[in-house]
């Protein structure tokens, strides 16, 4: 069974591996790749802990709960004691109590155990996350000179390369890299927007505002804005579940405020590590978190640091209010 100290060393060997892939000069697209593998392993074992731990706390209720239906104990008979008729008789029932007893404690054991990996796996999970944004800052200071180093988990193209170099109208590209980009996150798109990227004055949330929010109702399909990967699916206190994809030319997204209640996980559909396609439907929209009204909040990211989304070519929004 993978344990808790096991997720911690392996979290640590994959921290050593990749900054020996980075002074060895790897390309940053090879070390997003591993980034990628990583935390699909990691997703795998918590993933995993979190039905195993289901699977004991089941058995063990199931378990108490026959135990608790069942017949009056029968054949149990007055001592023949004729100084103490109180006394009872221990019937085989009896007997097999204690081991039914010590077989739940062993699953709450078990439950408790499983548990304990799930929440180091999703630890590491966060970790993995913060050394990655940390990589995407150090990356993106060296491809402002240096565009060879520019981050595109799907291959890219060098400038005045002739790969790819012209996008049509319906598939645009951000720098001429590999990967279709340019679907609307909500079709038919809304007819305004509800706030704009960049400080503001609210009453709840952040001040300075990462991405452009875009009233909608509950339940609305929200579609990847290009071919990419899923790189988390998380709850945080502000933008409530978020999921976010990081695209094929670099560009990532941050889909916020999704559902989180009862039965979440039947309104996200994909987890990290699942590949996207342009135009999927990927989740459905809620209102989690920080909010005042049922909407989408969009963030865009550019060398791991949100940037207006109305900078990034290729991305659809309804026009300002």
């Amino acid at each position: 069974m993978i344990t808790k100290k096991g997720v911690r060393f392996w979290v640590f060997v994959l921290f050593t591996l990749l900054i020996s892939i980075s002074f060895l000069g790897c390309k940053a697209q090879d070390i997003r790749k591993t980034f990628d593998t990583v935390k699909t392993a990691i997703s795998s074992v918590r993933d995993l802990a979190k039905k195993t731990e289901n699977e004991f706390k089941s058995s063990s209720g199931s378990k108490s709960q026959s135990q608790g239906s069942g017949k009056p104990r029968t054949g149990s008979k007055l001592s023949n004691d004729p100084d103490n008729d109180v006394a009872i008789k221990v019937s085989p029932s009896d007997k097999s109590s204690d081991s039914k007893q010590d077989n739940d404690s062993s699953r709450a054991a078990n439950a408790n155990r499983a548990r304990a990996v799930g929440n180091a796996a999703q630890g590491g999970l966060d970790k993995l996350n913060g050394l990655e944004s940390t990589f995407n800052d150090i990356a993106g200071i060296f491809s402002d000179k240096n565009d060879s180093g520019k981050i595109a988990s799907g291959g890219g193209s060098k400038p005045g390369s002739n790969s790819d170099s012209s996008s049509s109208p319906s598939e645009p590209s951000e720098s001429g890299a590999k990967g279709r980009f340019g679907a609307p996150v909500i079709d038919p798109m809304p007819t305004r927007a509800a706030s704009e990227f960049g400080p503001r004055n609210v009453r709840v949330g952040h001040k300075n505002h990462t991405g452009v929010d875009i009233p909608t109702p509950n339940d609305t399909p929200l579609h990847a804005l290009g071919d990419g990967v899923v790189t988390a699916v998380e709850y945080k206190n502000s933008p409530g579940r978020f999921l976010q994809i990081r695209y094929d030319n670099g560009i990532e997204s941050v889909f916020a405020h999704l559902p989180n209640g009862p039965g979440w996980k039947n309104k996200i559909y994909k987890k990290a590590g699942d590949r996207v396609k342009m135009g999927e439907v990927v989740a459905l929209s809620d209102n989690s978190g920080t909010s005042t009204g049922a909407h989408l909040h969009m963030g865009i990211k550019k060398n791991g640091k949100f940037v207006n989304p109305r900078s990034i070519p290729g991305i659809q929004l309804p026009p300002k209010r």
